[in-house]
């Protein structure tokens, strides 16, 4: 339709103009694989509180760390700045790892069955800390893609959702045929670009 209206170098020039006000006064689109928030700070520590998982923890955190963010790797401590893995038999949970961030007033970003609160942004409600837990009935499918879980998890704490199974990337959904035990160029970029 505009191709109608318009001539192609009206097209051109409205698009660079389109363009150039989202650069210059700071107008995000949000892609289509991030949730509406991010994490408060370029600084967090992920801390095995006991799990059978603390070196793939440890892993996670170096391979957050070489990115745009600063992250290590703690076994005590908690507040604000901490992505705390725990582990338990959550029975017939329907999910086999789940990340729950929370906001400077302590609401959860998703409640207890995964459903969106609303309560998170990337602006007044940024996710100030988290927790994963990891669910041993499917300790199976943990342990045979734990480096996925450790970093797929944490990646959802910073703000990525899950992409098609033909992305290359951390964050594609349990169901893909190829889980990537290692943060990718699409979730690094992701990471660097807001962080």
């Amino acid at each position: 339709m505009i191709s109608k209206i318009f001539s192609p170098h009206a097209q051109a020039l409205s698009v660079f103009i389109i363009a150039f006000l989202i650069t210059s006064i700071g107008i995000r689109i949000a892609a289509a694989h991030e949730y509406p928030y991010r994490y408060y700070s370029s600084t967090a520590k992920l801390k095995d509180s006991g799990t059978n998982y603390g070196a793939y923890i440890r892993d996670a955190a170096f391979a957050y760390d070489s990115t745009d963010l600063t992250v290590s790797s703690v076994t005590s401590g908690g507040g604000f700045g901490y992505i705390t893995y725990v582990q338990g038999n959550y029975g017939a949970s329907g999910w086999i790892a789940k990340a729950i961030g929370y906001n400077q007033y302590n609401e959860p970003c998703f409640d207890a069955s995964l459903q969106w609160t609303g309560k998170c942004n990337s602006s007044d409600r940024k996710v100030h800390y988290g927790t994963i837990s990891l669910d041993l009935q499917n300790k199976e499918f943990i342990d045979n893609n734990t480096r996925y879980i450790m970093r797929h998890e944490a990646g959802h704490i910073f703000g990525m959702t899950h992409g098609p199974c033909s992305e290359v990337s951390v964050m594609v959904p349990t169901s893909c045929s190829t889980l990537y035990g290692g943060l990718q160029t699409h979730d690094k970029n992701f990471i660097n670009a807001n962080y």
